[in-house]
Formats: structure tokens, sequence, C-alpha cells
């Protein structure tokens, strides 16, 4: 398998453990960029996405703000005190946010990360089936209505209007939706 990049956006205050996760960090797979400032973060996710935000949960600012960064394609880790890792971890697991003990050994770290991972992927190809399934939805709709223009204007059956729908896209190597759009525009 060839490995991919993974964009991640690391935000915390303590060196100490910017330090221990940039030595955990493969970086043939990550492309890493650290943060100490909750604002500039705030300012980087209005222009850029990544894959994985990993915050350090010392502040409950930081907390809340986990709720606001993630989407339907990037995964959101939130390292936590082990003294309140329950209540924060029951907080957040409803919304897909993964949460990490701390402090942690870099074993158990870079498993973790390796089950981002798999979840990066499982969500993008979900994400990539939806999109699939979205465009033929708007297909089936654009053709539906083509088929009931030819219907109403050409007094066709809906069986005859679907056959000439299919067969000019056939003959000009066309998509059905694109002979649907022309039909649209002619009639509609």
């Amino acid at each position: 398998m060839l490995l991919n990049y993974y964009s991640i956006l690391i935000y915390t205050k303590d060196e100490k453990l910017m330090s221990v996760i940039k030595s955990i960090l493969p970086v043939q797979i990550f492309e890493s960029e650290f943060y100490s400032d909750i604002n500039a973060v705030k300012r980087n996710l209005s222009n850029r996405r990544y894959d994985v935000i990993l915050l350090d949960a010392e502040d409950p600012e930081v907390i809340e703000f986990s709720f606001s960064v993630g989407d339907d394609s990037t995964v959101v880790v939130l390292l936590c005190p082990v003294s309140n890792f329950e209540t924060v971890s029951e907080r957040v697991e409803g919304d897909g946010i993964i949460t990490l003990a701390k402090p942690f050994d870099s074993f158990r770290f870079y498993s973790i990360m390796k089950i981002v991972i798999a979840v990066v992927h499982k969500m993008q190809n979900i994400n990539l089936k939806t999109i699939k399934l979205k465009e033929k939805m708007d297909e089936i709709r654009i053709v539906n209505r083509a088929k009931l223009l030819l219907v109403k204007n050409l007094s066709m059956t809906e069986q005859e209007a679907h056959r000439h729908i299919e067969k000019k896209a056939m003959d000009r190597c066309l998509k059905k939706s694109e002979i649907a759009e022309q039909i649209i525009r002619t009639y509609g």
C-alpha cells in the first residue's frame, strides 16, 4: 500500500508535550503544523482543512472549540488530563471526537494515531460515496424533469421519453443528464 500524507494541526501551549508529539509523529506520514496560540488556530482553520486536528484540552475553552472544528472528513482528537478524562470523553464522544488521556507513552499515542488514520480513510470513503450518490440523485431528478417535459410537449409516454433520452445520450456519447439539460432548456 502506498503511504498517504495526512495533514495534522496540533495545538498545545505545553512545550514539552509539543516536543514529545513531534518526536512520535512519523514525518513520512504526517504533515504537521504546531500552534501554541488558539487564536492562530482559529485563523488558520478558516483558510485550510486538515485530516486531523489534535487539541490539548487543558482549558475548557478548547473543549468548547473542539465542537466547531470538525467536518465530515476531519478527525478531532482531544488530549485530556487523566483527572477529567471520563468527564470530557463522555461529553464529546457523541460528536465523534476522540479523547486521549495524558500523560501517554509513545506507543499508546502512535497506536491512537494509527486508529485515527483508519477513521480518516473510512470517513473519506463514506464522503466519496455520498458525493456519488448525490450526483446520481441529481441526474435522476434532471432526467425525470426532462421526461415530464417530453411527455407534456411532445405527447410521448414516460417510457418513450426515457428511451428518447437514452438513445440521444448513446448517439451523442453524452450523459443522460446532459441530454436532459438540453431538453429542459428547449422545453422548460
